[in-house]
């Protein structure tokens, strides 16, 4: 008897050993539970494996995501895939890490919330374990205007509030979420009206940078006031820059919130809807920049670009050059070059301590005749004793410029043509009839003068002597020489014109002078003329005298 109850115990072991046996999971996860505490609108990423504990081959693996989150009467969905994930998994073997993350809402209601991930293998429906996920959500560290505006809701979902876009308009944040001090942002929100029934009015935009560390507003600002119909949307743009480096520190969060409130004639209730990105402020070590440039106190904007500068003008630039790094600078210079326009020169800035600046200034010409249709730099190099200084968010040389173009460079032109307008003769005026055409690209002073006569001629009239032409235009202009008497063959002269005390055009001209005749002098002085008729009158009565008295005798 002793001896069957025996064999009975022993095959009950054996059935018992058995059934715990078959009823083991063919999979274990790796850890076998997390319990992550997640802040409102927050959220966490569980990494984890799959272990295959001896029974054979998985195939068909499938996640039961998303997971739904409970806690009493409140409950949301997250995780809705997983990262990394696998399809198949060999026998006796471990998965590579796996991930899910866990995305809070920021309305959601603080407490502990449960939830399980699994998997299913298709092909043999194994028995698998689960993966229980203990959430606790704490209340979310936010500025008093959004519980405000949380606490008013928007429970018939009349409006939709969305931030579309974050941009970096100018400055050295490489991510939309991810700003630098200085940087400029640029950030796009739509409001829509979603009712069919009523009208939205006097909605209200209002926006923010928010450190949650120390509970305050970095930036805060709102728009005006509009009004949106059943099924209509608008969209704001807002743009503003981070100018205040001693308002960040790098180990704060910070988040940008957008807040909508709005009233309706037909609501029982105002409505108010807020959505938030989280913001990474980036604080580096060494980080020197070059900022607020302007040229004769008007400001350079568009990422360093400048409209016009005229040629044979002097323009004074002034900057700031920061510090937003965390660390002192010593022995700081800044180079400022431009081959084309002789500019090397080098300014010595000394000590900036952390988060504060210097301001620098500088003087520079345009030469005239430089090229216009090109963009210009003038090239401004940070260095630290002697070397160029490397910032390290961009692991680039601290290396800036700022680009313009160039207008009225072009030296004035012109076309002189002339000819002789009268005879050439000694001892006589001549006229040379001088056309003058301005063939540059702007209205243009002209002053005209001639040189190189005074050997064989004794005094010139120009008229006129100074002209106003616009592209294209020509004008006479008319030069009168007296002739030396003694003057004859070919004589040379030149005619110039010039233009803001600038040579435009030399004219080199050649007339042939005709020698003076008897008649010309007696044509040129009526005085001596009638003096030698005179005496001519006189000789001639002497003459017939002498010849009646000859003939009486």
């Amino acid at each position: 008897m002793k001896s069957k109850i025996f064999s009975l115990m022993v095959l009950s072991a054996l059935a018992l050993v058995f059934l715990i046996g078959f009823t083991s999971a063919a999979v274990d996860f790796i850890p076998n539970a997390f319990t992550p505490t997640i802040e409102q609108g927050n959220s966490a990423i569980l990494s984890f494996k799959i272990s295959e504990n001896g029974y054979e081959d998985l195939t068909g693996i499938t996640f039961n995501t998303p997971i739904t989150f409970t806690s009493g009467i409140y409950s949301f969905d997250s995780a809705t895939s997983v990262s990394g994930a696998i399809t198949t998994l060999t026998q006796n073997t471990t998965s590579s890490d796996m991930a899910i993350t866990i995305n809070v809402p920021i309305q959601q209601q603080p407490g502990v919330y449960t939830g399980i991930l699994s998997l299913t293998d298709l092909t043999y429906s194994h028995d698998i374990d689960d993966l229980p996920i203990t959430l606790t959500v704490t209340e979310k560290s936010r500025p008093t205007e959004i519980t405000e505006c949380l606490g008013i809701g928007d429970s018939g979902n009349l409006m939709d509030l969305e931030i579309e876009d974050i941009s970096i308009v100018s400055g050295f944040g490489e991510e939309d979420n991810e700003w630098v001090p200085l940087d400029t942002i640029e950030v796009e929100i739509r409001v829509e009206n979603n009712d069919r029934d009523f009208d939205l009015e006097d909605i209200e935009i209002s926006w923010g940078l928010y450190n949650t560390n120390t509970q305050e507003w970095i930036i805060d600002d709102e728009e005006s006031d509009f009004d949106l119909k059943d099924g209509e949307e608008e969209t704001i743009l807002i743009e503003f820059k981070l100018d205040d480096p001693e308002e960040f520190e790098n180990s704060d969060d910070y988040v940008f919130y957008v807040w909508a409130n709005a009233i309706g004639e037909e609501l029982d209730n105002p409505v108010c809807q807020s959505v938030y990105e989280n913001i990474d402020v980036i604080i580096e070590k060494d980080f020197l920049i070059l900022d607020d440039f302007e040229i004769e106190g008007i400001s350079v904007e568009d990422e360093f670009y400048y409209d016009l500068l005229s040629c044979e003008g002097t323009y004074q630039l002034t900057a700031d050059i920061w510090n937003i790094g965390d660390s002192d600078q010593e022995d700081i210079e800044v180079r400022i070059y431009n081959a084309d326009f002789g500019i090397d020169e080098v300014l010595d800035i000394g000590d900036i301590d952390a988060f504060d600046y210097e301001s620098i200034s500088f003087e520079f010409s345009i030469p005239k005749g430089s090229e216009e249709e090109i963009w210009h730099a003038l090239e401004f190099t940070i260095k630290e004793d002697g070397d160029i200084f490397e910032n390290d968010y961009v692991e680039e040389d601290a290396e800036f410029q700022v680009l313009f173009k160039l207008e009225n460079c072009a030296f004035p032109q012109a076309f002189v043509g002339a000819a002789l307008d009268s005879e050439a003769k000694a001892g006589r005026e001549m006229v040379v009839r001088t056309t003058i055409t301005n063939t540059g690209a702007e209205t243009t002073n002209y002053l005209v003068n001639a040189f190189g006569y005074s050997e064989w001629a004794s005094s010139i009239n120009i008229e006129p002597r100074t002209i106003t032409l616009e592209p294209g235009q020509s004008r006479d202009v008319l030069i009168t020489l007296d002739v030396d008497r003694d003057v004859s063959g070919e004589r040379l002269f030149n005619i110039e014109v010039l233009s803001e005390g600038e040579l435009v055009m030399a004219q080199p001209l050649s007339v042939n002078i005709e020698k003076a005749l008897l008649g010309d002098i007696f044509q040129d002085n009526t005085l001596i003329t009638a003096l030698i008729i005179g005496i001519a009158v006189i000789l001639i009565v002497i003459i017939i005298i002498l010849a009646v008295r000859l003939a009486r005798k």
